[in-house]
């Protein structure tokens, strides 16, 4: 999977001349951490959203954190000079860092989850080059946030749907066991979702996680017996 298809296209922005008081209360109203800055462009830009928008000239990211550090150093002047401009009157741009981390839309999630965690970071802005007019400009056309990641890999491991998820041990790494398990469920009509192979505890054991496409897998586990094969276990959800 690629970031373009989970990626937030729903955008809150603001604009660079815009007021940390605006900035404040966009965050306040929406409860966010981080808003996209960003000039408006007049070409319309279709392609990450079923609706008709303007091209998003990307400025930068601002954070909650950006606007705490000016409002305390605001606070600070003010002591010493009681007429300094209020916090609230300043603007975004001039507060603005560098952005840390940007991403393209064909990213791969497992590059893109690495660099989240790498920088400790809980968002990226998704970039592309700009065409025609906006050729040397970067257009923001999504943002990749922590939870975006998690819903995808909520969906990828089927959470959403109805199923039951078998957990079978794989001794010393072969895999024969899943072999044999893959057959039983063809030869009973039963569809396989997706399969997950992690490592237990213990360093020779893996677990091969097998999401079937059914809420009754008694006769699965009953073949699954038969050829002696024993999962760690059995759950079975009906979906969201």
């Amino acid at each position: 999977m690629i970031v373009r298809e989970v990626m937030t296209t729903d955008l809150v922005t603001v604009e660079p001349d815009d007021t940390l008081s605006h900035a404040v209360y966009v965050l306040r109203q929406h409860q966010f951490h981080h808003l996209p800055v960003v000039i408006r462009g007049y070409t319309e830009h279709k392609r990450y959203s079923t609706k008709t928008r303007p091209a998003l000239i990307y400025k930068g990211l601002l954070t909650s954190a950006e606007i705490e550090k000016a409002i305390a150093l605001t606070r600070q002047e003010e002591q010493q000079h009681p007429l300094a401009r209020p916090w609230q009157e300043q603007k975004i741009i001039e507060i603005l860092s560098p952005t840390l981390l940007t991403m393209a839309p064909t990213t791969s999630l497992t590059t893109a989850a690495q660099s989240l965690v790498e920088r400790g970071l809980n968002c990226a802005p998704v970039l592309e080059p700009g065409q025609g007019e906006y050729e040397t400009q970067d257009l923001l056309v999504g943002l990749l946030t922590r939870s975006d990641l998690l819903l995808a890999l909520a969906r990828l491991l089927g959470a959403f749907e109805p199923g039951t998820q078998v957990d079978i041990p794989l001794t010393e790494q072969h895999m024969a066991t899943l072999a044999k398990a893959l057959l039983i469920a063809d030869e009973l009509h039963i569809g396989v979702q997706n399969i997950l192979i992690t490592s237990t505890s213990v360093q020779t054991t893996r677990c091969a996680s097998l999401r079937l496409c059914t809420i009754n897998p008694g006769p699965f586990l009953c073949r699954l017996a038969q050829e002696d094969i024993h999962p760690f276990d059995a759950i079975t959800r009906g979906g969201a």
